[in-house]
């Protein structure tokens, strides 16, 4: 994909044209220029249109080579807009340079003027009812014939200095209706602007109502738990004596009397008491007989 510097001329509104009387000079010198260097080299651009005039606010550039041809050479396509020569609404004859001068002289006028191209009586029409010095730079640029339009070098010698024909005092009254008209435009703006400002301060003075205060949302309770199936009351088990029951027997075999001793006295607790202390006497005055013999 090619990219070139500035816009094409059709990126221009119809508040854009005609164009200052600079901005026409330079685009008529420069494309001029490069036709006549084309010329000279023996080629036709075929396609001179404001698609393949790119405009950057200074400089004019001619681009789009694609249906460039050998001057002489069979023409292999046709136009019909409003910018072809009328010997190129058919792919018919062979390729000159009048083609480019018709569609140069086309654009060039639509700058100057503002009035949108038609077919090419119609141009010579228009270009009677504008005597000046318009009608000496596009002399016999809308012929017919190709062999009888003047070369692009020859446009270029007929081109003014300052502009391309308007008188001065048409270009100062036209310069100082634009600029009325801009001011007018601006002070329609701020006018504009001041009213929407002073509505916004009033709309920011006045109290707002306040919005109806919503309660705070309830979070979702758990589901309670389902009541516990009721249990009978607990009872205490007493047992209860029932008489009726068999009485029951224990097969234990029968006690035996013990066998007393023969030489343990059958007598009661006070004589065995009795005769302890009596044995414990004898023992003691036997010791102290013995000790006093001692």
């Amino acid at each position: 994909m090619f990219s070139w510097r500035g816009r094409p001329l059709t990126a221009l509104g119809p508040s854009d044209v005609p164009l200052p009387g600079p901005a026409q000079l330079a685009i008529a010198r420069q494309i001029l220029s490069a036709l006549d260097d084309l010329e000279n080299a023996g080629i036709v651009h075929g396609f001179v249109a404001p698609d393949t005039i790119h405009w950057d606010g200074s400089q004019a550039h001619l681009v789009d080579f694609r249906w460039a041809r050998r001057t002489g050479a069979k023409r292999n396509f046709a136009r019909r807009d409003g910018w072809a020569a009328p010997e190129q609404h058919d792919h018919t004859g062979a390729v000159h340079p009048g083609n480019d001068v018709y569609s140069a002289a086309v654009i060039i006028y639509q700058l100057t003027t503002g009035e949108f191209p038609d077919e090419a009586a119609m141009m010579r029409q228009r270009l009677a009812a504008r005597p000046g010095p318009l009608q000496v730079i596009f002399a016999d640029a809308f012929a017919d014939r190709a062999e009888r339009r003047p070369s692009a070098a020859t446009m270029l010698a007929r081109l003014p200095v300052d502009d391309l024909g308007e008188p001065r005092r048409a270009r100062r009254a036209r310069g100082d209706h634009q600029a009325r008209e801009r001011y007018r435009a601006l002070r329609e703006r701020q006018r504009a602007y001041h009213v929407q400002l002073l509505e916004q301060q009033r709309a920011n003075s006045r109290p707002r109502p306040r919005a109806p205060r919503q309660p705070p949302a309830e979070e979702p309770r758990p589901a309670p738990d389902p009541p516990a199936p009721e249990q009978p009351p607990a009872t205490e088990t007493v047992p209860v004596r029932d008489d009726t029951w068999p009485p029951i027997t224990f097969d234990a075999p029968p006690r035996q009397p013990v066998a007393r001793s023969s030489f343990l006295p059958s007598v009661s607790g006070t004589v065995l008491v009795s005769a302890a202390v009596a044995v414990v006497t004898v023992v003691i005055a036997v010791t102290l007989v013995l000790k006093g013999f001692a």
